[in-house]
């Protein structure tokens, strides 16, 4: 009694899609499948230990069933369905050339149909039986049961973690941990889900499938660096410059016009010089002069303020009080 579903490719997702639409159409698995060594299902062939696909892994662990890999080259191990693969690409051309129009999910349609009840119909030559009659009268009843809902086909995928920290999955990215900076990792996409793997098959992360471009955990990267990647650093470096004081905030809003992009990093720069002289007095004072003057170059402006600490010093050094000049002694005195 067989299952016939047409397909534009044979990759893994839609290999893994047509056996749970098999399954659904039995209404249960066997308690095993025998497959050929095509490499959507079988990646690795072997007698004793076939290495299986990991989505294919997935399907036959979720519904219960042994994968038993046919022995390469020996069409025996599947001759029924070997002889079947004649009359299936017949019959394809004859669905096409009856409804030239269908699309190829309406095709499948009128394959199942054709299943059931023209070939499922017929006498069988080895059992003397109709299949479709077999199925729901004998085997149905035997096989194993379906899940309450069909399996999520999953989709998994080797990538290369960048330079930067970020890998790429269909124009998103996703960030990782500083130790897996130039590491692979495997991806497994599944639903609104991606979850990233190491070699050893230990789960690293976790990313809900959203419309963001960029994706990371809040501790991936330093405040600024995320604000870059969100694209908001130009008011990440005003908030910055606001918790100094409202004159630094004048001045970084200063620098970043009247593009802030191109400014930004002068406007870092700045921030860097105000936030290592923010503990002065005249602190507030130096940013308006420097907003007078246009200082917005990190180098003139901690000059500005080495030479504001220089006049402070200066004009701050105490002078002796008449007691303290009367307490003054001569060289003299010592000599002696």
């Amino acid at each position: 009694f067989p299952f016939v579903e047409y397909c534009h490719s044979q990759d893994q997702v839609q290999f893994v899609s047509s056996n749970v639409r098999m399954v659904e159409f039995y209404e249960g698995v066997t308690e095993r499948i025998v497959i050929d060594n095509l490499k959507s299902g079988v990646l690795k062939p072997d007698i004793y230990d076939p290495t299986l696909n990991r989505a294919y892994a997935d399907f036959a662990e979720y519904y219960g069933t042994f994968i038993d890999t046919a022995r390469v080259a020996q069409p025996t191990d599947k001759a029924k369905v070997e002889r079947l693969v004649q009359q299936v690409r017949e019959l394809f051309r004859y669905l096409v050339a009856l409804h030239p129009s269908y699309s190829l999910a309406e095709l499948n349609k009128k394959a199942l149909k054709w299943c059931k009840e023209e070939y499922g119909m017929r006498e069988h030559g080895t059992t003397g039986e109709k299949p479709t009659v077999m199925w729901q009268e004998v085997e149905r009843p035997k096989l194993i049961g379906l899940p309450a809902t069909a399996f999520e086909v999953p989709e998994y995928k080797w990538v290369t973690v960048g330079p930067d920290r970020f890998f790429s999955y269909k124009k998103k990215r996703y960030a990782m941990p500083e130790e897996y900076r130039g590491a692979q990792v495997l991806l497994r996409i599944s639903g609104d889900f991606l979850r990233v793997f190491d070699s050893r098959s230990r789960l690293l992360r976790q990313y809900l499938i959203t419309g963001e471009k960029i994706n990371s955990f809040p501790d991936d990267f330093p405040e600024d660096r995320q604000a870059m990647m969100r694209g908001s650093y130009p008011q990440y470096l005003i908030r910055k410059g606001r918790e100094l004081s409202p004159a630094a905030e004048q001045l970084i809003r200063e620098i970043l016009t009247p593009h802030a992009w191109i400014r930004a990093r002068a406007a870092r720069g700045v921030l860097n010089v105000l936030e290592k002289y923010t503990y002065l007095p005249m602190f507030n004072a130096v940013c308006s002069e420097a907003l007078n003057k246009r200082i917005f170059i990190p180098k003139q402006l901690k000059a500005l303020f080495e030479e504001s600490v220089r006049q402070y010093t200066f004009e701050f050094i105490p002078s002796r009080s008449e007691k303290g000049k009367r307490m003054t002694r001569s060289v003299g005195e010592y000599l002696n």
